[in-house]
């Protein structure tokens, strides 16, 4: 039984774990393979010094997602800064021992109210970026003139950021609450589940994501919820 809610990536011999507090975890896949007890094995971090200890204790869903690219092991979280939340990223070097993150991107954007519209994972994506989810943080009420539907804010959009000069690509827009997310490589294709208000969950399909085309899922103009 699993105590708490852990997002989960991999690599070629480990399943690696995070929970929404930013403790780290792994396990061998053989341990699945094999048909053994799933032992979760702890990583020490220096995540909470970066996120904030009290912030952590006193908000406890914090972290959002976890990525593995290459020898590198980014996590996304929400980041407080003076009561003012935003979609953060750090990045460390992968060990199954220790890491040492550091801050690695940051929306410049902010809201004053924390809630679970957040979106917040994370996939790899083509021509050395990944992908980021930012949900709408209930901004509905105006959404119609306001975020999702807004070009210029990156609330309600999925990103892509590239890992070397961080630069930022919306690719599509108007989500509520964008958490399932995955790309296909080889069709070149993001799938995405996005959570409704009141039911009227949605799977979104960006066939060939290009910056130059931003599609538009329709929150909160167009909703079933």
């Amino acid at each position: 039984i699993l105590k708490y809610r852990y997002y989960l990536t991999q690599n070629k011999d480990n399943i690696f774990l995070t929970t929404n507090r930013g403790e780290m975890f792994f396990f061998p896949k053989t341990d699945v393979i094999d048909k053994k007890k799933i032992s979760l094995k702890k990583i020490k971090t220096n995540i909470e010094t970066i996120i904030g200890k009290k912030y952590v204790k006193d908000f406890n869903l914090v972290v959002k997602g976890i990525l593995i690219v290459n020898q590198k092991i980014y996590v996304s979280y929400i980041n407080n800064n003076n009561e003012c939340f935003s979609n953060a990223i750090v990045e460390g070097n992968l060990s199954i021992e220790k890491i040492n993150f550091f801050p690695f991107f940051k929306l410049k954007e902010c809201k004053d109210l924390f809630n679970y519209a957040t979106g917040g994972n994370m996939q790899n994506f083509k021509n050395n970026k990944i992908l980021l989810t930012v949900g709408d943080y209930m901004s509905y009420e105006t959404a119609l003139k306001d975020d999702p539907q807004n070009k210029n804010s990156y609330y309600g959009k999925i990103l892509s950021i590239d890992l070397t000069t961080k630069n930022i690509d919306i690719l599509s827009m108007g989500h509520r609450n964008s958490q399932g997310l995955f790309y296909d490589f080889k069709e070149d294709i993001i799938f995405s589940t996005d959570h409704g208000p009141q039911g009227g969950d949605e799977i979104n399909i960006d066939i060939n994501p290009n910056k130059n085309t931003i599609k538009n899922y329709g929150w909160a103009i167009s909703s079933y919820g």
